[in-house]
């Protein structure tokens, strides 16, 4: 079988990218051909590869087109920074090298992490 509106590699490779939900009904795979070339990705078949994350991205709200990473997804600061990167920004505009790590997929995450301490 082919996958949903996956991604099919031939040649290269396919760096910092998200690939979730591309199926058909939610039997096929997200990919379409060999997995060797992907790094730096998460996919749920990408259990091999440099970098590569096989979870959930955790995206903010993909029902509603929000694919913005929820601060506990395990795809921020997990891409592999490239020279090309220095001055590029994401989707929304937002500077691709965040703090000198980038995330995976189209989005930087904003919010930095940290401990809340509440004093009363």
């Amino acid at each position: 079988g082919y996958a949903g509106g996956g991604i099919c590699r031939s040649s290269g490779t396919v760096l910092n990218t998200i690939i979730v939900s591309n199926t058909v009904n939610g039997v096929e795979s997200n990919l379409y051909g060999a997995a060797s070339g992907f790094t730096y990705s998460c996919a749920p078949e990408l259990v091999a590869g440099e970098g590569n994350k096989t979870g959930d991205p955790r995206f903010e709200n993909p029902a509603f087109g929000n694919y913005r990473l929820r601060l506990a997804s395990p795809c921020i600061n997990s891409g592999t920074i490239q020279v090309w990167m220095t001055n590029a920004v994401d989707l929304a505009g937002n500077p691709r090298i965040r703090n000198q790590f980038v995330d995976m997929g189209a989005y930087e995450s904003l919010a930095d992490g940290g401990s809340v301490i509440f004093v009363r």
